[in-house]
Formats: C-alpha cells, structure tokens, sequence
C-alpha cells in the first residue's frame, strides 16, 4: 500500500536520495541552486534577479505537478540539493536533464538520482531515456557512463553564451557534443533544462 501511494506520488527512494515533487516549500533552495554561478556556467542560466529566480522555481513547480511530465527535486534529509526534468518525450522516448547542487558535488547523488529515475521511468511505459552532454562536461559524461549508458551519437554544437552581455550573438564553439542512450532494461540521463519553458541551455551539473 504504501509503495503504490509512493508511485502514485511520483517519488522514488534511492539509498540515499528521495526523489518527488518540487513545491513552493523548495523555494528558498531552489532559488539558490538557479542563481549559483557554478550552475549557469553548465546550465547557460542568463543572470537571475532574486525576482526571477523566483519565477523560474514556479516554473519548474508548475511543471513538476504535471502528470504529463517527469520534473523532479532531488532530496537529501528533506532538503531539495538538486533537480531532474524532461526537456523532449516523444512517442516512447523521453531526454532528461539534471542539476545538482555544487556544495554535494563528487558524492554520486547524480548517478544514483539519474540511475533511479530512468527505472522509474521504464516502469511507466517509456522504451529510451537519452541524455547529452559536450565534451567539455566530463562529470555528466561519467553520470551517463556510470548510469549504464552507451555514446549513441557525437557532433558539432555551438551555441549563444548568455554571459557575454557585452557581446550578446558572440557564439562559442563546444568541439563536440555527446549523446548517449539506454533501453530496456538499459539506462540514460539528459542533457537540457527545458530550454523553450525554462529558457535554459543544454548542459548539466554534478557527479
């Protein structure tokens, strides 16, 4: 009874982790996480006001609460140290993406956050989980590899760096970019925050 509660919930438990859904409790966490200057360097976040910040947190609320949609907060002890979402399902295939907070980097609350998730998300029916990542991001890579991923595909990628608010349409060239994917039994993670609705650029943080 109380796993089918759990599942009707959306959470998962990991070891270490609860994964659920993000509310307006999760703000003052939330907010810190998305203004983090070691966050937007991956995430490609433009600079957030307190104000804006808070708008994206109801955002990424707003989407959590959607049955159509997979965004979860990672949990530590109640407290929100992270995030994982969906920015493309089609038909039985679903990206995801993640964030993790940089103060609990190199524990592998990613990995066992992401490796949970895809179960997750096989069990409801999807066939793929595929995520991306550019070469210039070897901790997500790892979270990939060590999720039970494989290299699906490699290419070019460039992109508009929001930082450069001298420069606006300066492009930066990223060599390479990476996607992997799993299936069956297999498993994946993501590359991208919701880029149309959360205005976010492909990359994530944390190992």
């Amino acid at each position: 009874m109380v796993a089918s509660m759990e599942k009707l919930l959306g959470i998962v438990k990991t070891p270490r982790l609860l994964l659920k859904r993000i509310t307006d409790r999760d703000a003052e966490e939330g907010i810190r996480i998305y203004r983090d200057e070691r966050v937007n360097k991956t995430y490609m976040f433009p600079d957030l006001t307190e104000d804006a910040a808070r708008k994206l947190h109801d955002r990424i609320s707003a989407l959590s609460a959607n049955d159509c949609r997979y965004v979860r907060g990672i949990y530590l002890e109640n407290k929100m140290v992270g995030f994982i979402n969906d920015p493309e399902i089609l038909d039985g295939t679903i990206e995801l993406g993640w964030v993790v907070d940089p103060e609990y980097h190199n524990r592998g609350y990613a990995t066992e956050a992401v490796t949970h998730a895809i179960k997750d998300l096989f069990t409801r029916g999807f066939d793929v989980v595929t995520a991306g990542a550019f070469e210039e991001n070897p901790a997500s890579i790892r979270v990939m590899q060590k999720s039970g991923m494989h290299l699906i595909e490699k290419q070019q990628k460039s992109y508009r760096d929001q930082h450069k608010a001298d420069k606006p349409d300066q492009l930066v060239q990223r060599t390479h970019h990476f996607r992997f994917g799993g299936m069956g039994i297999g498993l994946g993670l993501g590359s991208q925050l919701c880029c149309e609705t959360l205005g976010a650029h492909p990359g994530q943080l944390g190992t």
